[in-house]
């Protein structure tokens, strides 16, 4: 019987599961309503979580993550490069992500449509440019081991040293900038030292500065690097 003195007997089989009952046949009512509190809470929780979440697909930042780690053996010093006026530019990984990219929006939509933790986006970008970063790093291996074909160190810088100072004296310095800068392997070295110890070198045309314009953020890092290496060499 309640206790407000009404005849009426709650039917705790209509509303607690089996599983709260005992074998005397009773419900174990605090079990239950531990239960209930915990579930209860949890519901909460997921709808706070779910409240949070964006609700436009470009909510989903397509950008590196606080304390994003580079892959195994990369050297950002390396990465540096020199601007139009000389002065030194530190590596800036974030600009490897193309915002304007078809693929991100779409992966946007799909995580939208997933209602999953917009750190995720995060994640997922920071595996995009390693990616990346690992096929420059052994592009630059590639760029080493044409180096040394040439030879030694030594050898190597005596051969660019004489191809560039050739250059020099046949064209203006755009044009023989551009020359050398289209060497990227100890073949193309070798090539440009055969034509300019022929009858016809000099009236050879030199090939158009790269047009850098279209280039992804890494393939215009990888042409620095590869730049650099032939002026080290």
């Amino acid at each position: 019987m309640a206790e407000d003195g009404n005849d009426q007997t709650i039917d705790l089989a209509s509303f607690v599961p089996e599983s709260f009952k005992g074998e005397d046949g009773s419900y174990d009512t605090t079990k239950f309503r531990a239960q209930f509190d915990e579930l209860l809470s949890f519901k909460s929780q997921a709808d706070e979580r779910v409240a949070a979440l964006p609700k436009e697909a470009s909510a989903y930042a397509w950008a590196l993550p606080e304390g994003h780690a580079f892959p195994e053996g990369f050297d950002v010093e390396a990465m540096k490069t020199k601007d139009e006026q000389g002065n030194e530019v530190a590596f800036d990984a974030a600009k490897m992500l193309d915002q304007t990219d078809p693929d991100v929006a779409e992966i946007q939509g799909i995580l939208l449509k997933a209602g999953v933790d917009p750190a995720l986006m995060g994640q997922l970008a920071s595996v995009w440019v390693n990616r990346d970063l690992r096929g420059v790093m052994d592009a630059q291996k590639t760029v080493a081991n044409e180096m040394a074909a040439l030879g030694n160190e030594a050898q190597a810088k005596s051969r660019i040293d004489t191809v560039n100072r050739a250059l020099s004296a046949r064209m203006p310095k755009a044009q023989s900038d551009a020359v050398l800068n289209s060497l990227t392997s100890a073949d193309a070295v070798r090539g440009i030292e055969a034509l300019l110890k022929s009858t016809t070198a000099t009236t050879a045309t030199a090939p158009q500065k790269v047009d850098t314009s279209n280039m992804k953020p890494e393939e215009k890092i990888l042409l620095g690097l590869q730049q650099r290496e032939l002026r080290r060499a």
